[in-house]
């Protein structure tokens, strides 16, 4: 009786990795993958911790420092390592800080898209018909035009600014995430904890982005 309930506990408890080892192992295995998430947390780190590493203020004037070129040409000092603009501006503190601005528009850009994109794509997935076709074509229209040319109008439309730019940078990428989501919600909706959930009643909306998209 003993040995039967060892074998039973040992059934339930098997010693097994945990999935997100073994995609960390694999990413580890990818020297590519490895290089390019060290390069992005290096520059998230210097944007992040700008003040600290620049070594002079990236607005700061200069009318005795104009033009002095980087250290490795002639005339360069270990005062300014990149040199300085026509204002006598550090280049360096500017590049540093600069880190910060690329930072901050990638990640609205990218949340824009996500944004509308995964709600776009999740409704016509969903509601399929008439309503997927609409959205749908609409997105071809969008990936018709090349990214530099529908930029290029919407920041016509919209005006100079980079907000703007954001917001045109970011309409550009929303087809892309509205196709994934909408074939991941496409196999999703065939679920049987889809049938559930309409089978007691829940409303779309809460089928929609309680249940099917977390999944």
């Amino acid at each position: 009786m003993a040995s039967l309930l060892q074998r039973k506990k040992s059934a339930r408890n098997p010693e097994e990795r945990h999935p997100f080892f073994d995609q960390l192992e694999q990413l580890w295995r990818n020297k590519t993958a490895v290089a390019g998430l060290l390069v992005i947390t290096l520059f998230v780190l210097t944007a992040i911790l700008a003040p600290f590493l620049s070594p002079h203020n990236p607005v700061e004037a200069s009318l005795y420092d104009q033009i002095i070129p980087p250290i490795w040409e002639e005339g360069g000092t270990w005062k300014n390592i990149l040199g300085t603009d026509d204002l006598g501006r550090d280049i360096l503190s500017r590049l540093i800080y600069g880190a910060r601005v690329s930072l901050f528009v990638a990640l609205a850009t990218v949340g824009i898209a996500v944004f509308f994109g995964s709600f776009l794509g999740a409704i016509s997935g969903y509601y399929k018909g008439f309503l997927d076709n609409i959205i749908m074509r609409f997105m071809d229209i969008l990936l018709a035009f090349p990214h530099i040319l529908l930029a290029i109008v919407i920041m016509a439309y919209l005006g100079p600014g980079l907000t703007n730019a954001m917001i045109a940078i970011g309409i550009i990428y929303i087809p892309l995430f509205a196709r994934i989501v909408r074939a991941s919600v496409l196999e999703e909706c065939e679920k049987d904890y889809v049938t559930a959930s309409r089978s007691v009643g829940a409303r779309d909306w809460r089928i929609i982005f309680v249940a099917i998209l977390p999944n």
